[in-house]
Formats: C-alpha cells, sequence, structure tokens
C-alpha cells in the first residue's frame, strides 16, 4: 500500500488520491496521524523508501529534524487544502523535492546534543530514567541530571510535559511560518 497512516481510513484516502493521479505505484505518502507516527513507526526501519511525500502537522521543531534526519525525499507541513496536498504530490511524482516545514532554523528553541536527543527520545517513547540509563550504558543520576537540562532548555516543568511538546500538543510553543 503506497500510503500509510496510523489511521487505516487514512490511508484509504491517500491511496485514493495517489490512483486519481496517477501516482499510485510511483510513490509513497506517510500522513503522520496520529502525530508521531511518522517517526516512531519509521524509527524501526533505517530510512523512509525513494520519492516519499511525508505529510504532518507538528510544528515542534525537535520533531520536524528528527523527520527530516530519517530522509523522506519531501516534506509537506500542513497543506492548506487537498488542492495543494496534490500539487506537491504531482510534484513528488514528477521528481521534485518538496520541503515545505515550519522553521528555517530552531525559531529561538535551543539546539539539543546528539546525546540529549537520545534521551529525548526514550523519555518521548516513556522510558523511565533506570531504563535510559541501562540502554545507553550511563549511570541513572546521569540521566536525571539530562533529563533536568531538556526541561531547562525546552521551556518545561514536568517531565510530562516533554512528549507534548515533542508532538506539538502544547499550545504556543513555537512560532509557525513556512518556508
Amino acid at each position: 500500500m503506497p500510503t500509510h497512516s496510523g489511521l487505516p481510513l487514512y490511508c484509504s484516502w491517500g491511496d485514493s488520491i495517489l490512483e486519481e493521479l496517477g501516482l499510485l505505484d510511483a510513490i509513497h505518502m506517510v500522513l503522520d496521524f496520529p502525530r508521531g507516527y511518522a517517526v516512531l513507526e519509521y524509527r524501526r526501519s533505517s530510512k523512509f523508501l525513494p520519492a516519499t511525500l511525508v505529510v504532518t502537522d507538528n510544528p515542534s521543531p525537535y520533531y520536524i529534524q528528527d523527520l527530516i534526519d530519517k530522509g523522506p525525499s519531501s516534506v509537506l507541513f500542513n497543506p492548506e487544502d487537498e488542492a495543494s496536498l496534490k500539487r506537491s504530490l504531482a510534484l513528488v511524482g514528477a521528481g521534485k523535492v518538496v520541503m515545505e516545514v515550519p522553521f528555517d532554523t530552531y525559531n529561538g528553541c535551543e539546539k539539543l546534543a546528539p546525546r540529549e536527543r537520545q534521551v529525548l527520545h526514550l523519555v518521548v517513547e516513556g522510558y523511565s530514567n533506570r531504563d535510559i540509563a541501562a540502554r545507553l550504558n550511563i549511570k541513572p543520576q546521569t540521566v536525571h541530571n539530562m533529563v533536568y537540562r531538556l526541561l531547562d532548555k525546552l521551556g518545561l516543568e514536568h517531565r510530562c510535559q516533554i512528549p507534548l511538546q515533542y508532538f506539538g500538543y502544547l499550545a504556543g510553543m513555537y512560532v509557525v511560518s513556512v518556508v
């Protein structure tokens, strides 16, 4: 199936659009619904397939960066309507790259070091400090300190806010301007 999503109804809808455009066998479309599907599902594989368009509405620069790092050929942020989605699909089908993301830089958000990103991902996936320490072969106190620094860098007060921010559910966290 050329359309992938965490919601089967979206897969059917996406496939009908690809079929209408004559692109059913030419490209893959990943609809990032529910939010996080594209990164979490594809974290298990090494990369996206060639000619893949990922459509997301997640404004988190940390999530978008992880998404781009996974290597889809194109990313479309929050298309205005079905017509803009079809235009982007046609471009990808013609071998063009569509990279419409909600930021050019981190828009004032601090960049995270590679180890901080690893800890962020594991917190988002629900691992405890002890589990994170075991997975990364570091001391639990080191993880505790890193989570504390993450909270500070992300402007958060509680650990449970980290996944909410990562998936873009904390209102007003980001200024979104499509580049």
